[in-house]
C-alpha cells in the first residue's frame, strides 16, 4: 500500500488508520506487534511514532530515542498497554539489539513497538512485521509505502 502524504497533518492521520488496522489484528495475538520504520534522517518516522502516542493516550512527551536507544511508554489504549519506541541508528548490527533485551520485548503481548532503523538489525528482525518506508519528496511531501498490512 503507497500514500502520498503532504504534511504532518496526513502523516498523522495514517498513523491513525494504521492503528486502527493493528487493533483490529493484534486481539488475535499473544506476542507484541512490530512496527519497522525506514526512511532517512527527517523522513518522519519519529513524527508517525508521536502521532501514535497521542492517539494511544501516552501522558508523557515523545522524544526521539537515538541517544538512548529505547523509549517505553504505558498508554491508556484498550488493546496496547505500553508503546516501546527503538531507534537502531547508532546500532552497528542485531547482536546489540538483543543485547537490549530485544527477545523480551517481542514477547511482550499488549505492546506495540516501533524501531526506526530496521536494515541496522535486520538479522534479528522477525518475519511478518508491518515495514512501513518513508521517503522524502519536495517540501513536507513524503511517499509512504506499506507492507504486511491487510
Amino acid at each position: 500500500m503507497e500514500r502520498n502524504l503532504k504534511n504532518t497533518k496526513d502523516t498523522e492521520k495514517m498513523a491513525w488508520d494504521v492503528l486502527e488496522i493493528l487493533s483490529e489484528v493484534v486481539e488475535k495475538t499473544n506476542q507484541a506487534t512490530l512496527v519497522t520504520l525506514s526512511g532517512e534522517l527527517g523522513a518522519g518516522k519519529t513524527t508517525f511514532v508521536k502521532a501514535l502516542a497521542e492517539k494511544l493516550c501516552v501522558s508523557e512527551d515523545v522524544t526521539s530515542p537515538t541517544f538512548v536507544i529505547e523509549r517505553r511508554y504505558k498508554t491508556k489504549h484498550k488493546i496496547f498497554s505500553k508503546l516501546v519506541h527503538i531507534d537502531c541508528y547508532r546500532l552497528e548490527n542485531g547482536k546489540e539489539l538483543q543485547n537490549l533485551e530485544w527477545i523480551d520485548r517481542l514477547s511482550e503481548p499488549g505492546s506495540l513497538i516501533a524501531l526506526e532503523w530496521p536494515e541496522k538489525v535486520r538479522e534479528v528482525i522477525p518475519e511478518n512485521v508491518i515495514e512501513i518506508e518513508f521517503q522524502v519528496g519536495e517540501g513536507d511531501q513524503r511517499v509512504v509505502n506499506i507492507k504486511g498490512l491487510k
